[in-house]
C-alpha cells in the first residue's frame, strides 16, 4: 500500500517493538521494558490505540511504564483481530500502522485498508522503514 497521510484518520502502534523493547519472559524474573516513544498518546493529534499480544496485565505495566496508563482499554486490543478491533473503537476508516513485526503487517493487510510501516528492528519486509515511531510520526504527519 502506498502511504495516505492525508487519509490517516488514527495512529495504531504495535506494543512490543515499536513502543517498548520488552524481554523475554523467564520464570523466575518478571519482564523488564524499555520504553521505544516517549510522546504522550492524547497529545498526538489522531486517535490513538495499541495492538498486544502480551497478557491484558502484561500490557498495563508496559502502558504504566510508558506514562499511557491513562488509555483508555477500548484503545487495547489483541489477537488477530486487533487491527479490525481497534478501527471500529476509534472509528477509524484507514489507520497509520505503526508496527515491527511480519504479522502486524499481514494484520494490515488483510484489513484492506491503511498504511503500514515498519519500525525498529522490523522484521516485516517493507519499503518504508523509519528507526522509531517519533521518526515515522514526523515524516509522515509533521509531528513529535
Amino acid at each position: 500500500m502506498l502511504l495516505s497521510p492525508s487519509r490517516a484518520d488514527c495512529v495504531v502502534f504495535e506494543l512490543e517493538g515499536v513502543l517498548a523493547e520488552i524481554s523475554a519472559s523467564d520464570q523466575a524474573e518478571p519482564r523488564s521494558c524499555k520504553p521505544l516513544f516517549g510522546g504522550r498518546w492524547d497529545k498526538l493529534p489522531l486517535p490513538v490505540g495499541v495492538a498486544s499480544s502480551l497478557s491484558r496485565e502484561e500490557t498495563a505495566t508496559v502502558l504504566k511504564s510508558l506514562g499511557w496508563d491513562d488509555l483508555p482499554s477500548s484503545r487495547i486490543a489483541g489477537g488477530e483481530n486487533a487491527l479490525e478491533s481497534l478501527c471500529r473503537s476509534l472509528g477509524c476508516r484507514w489507520p497509520l500502522v505503526l508496527g515491527s513485526t511480519s504479522a502486524m503487517q499481514e494484520m494490515t493487510a488483510r484489513l484492506g485498508r491503511g498504511d503500514f510501516v515498519a519500525v525498529g528492528h522490523s522484521t516485516a519486509p517493507t519499503l518504508i522503514r523509519f528507526s522509531s515511531a517519533a521518526d515515522a510520526l514526523r515524516a509522515i504527519l509533521g509531528i513529535v
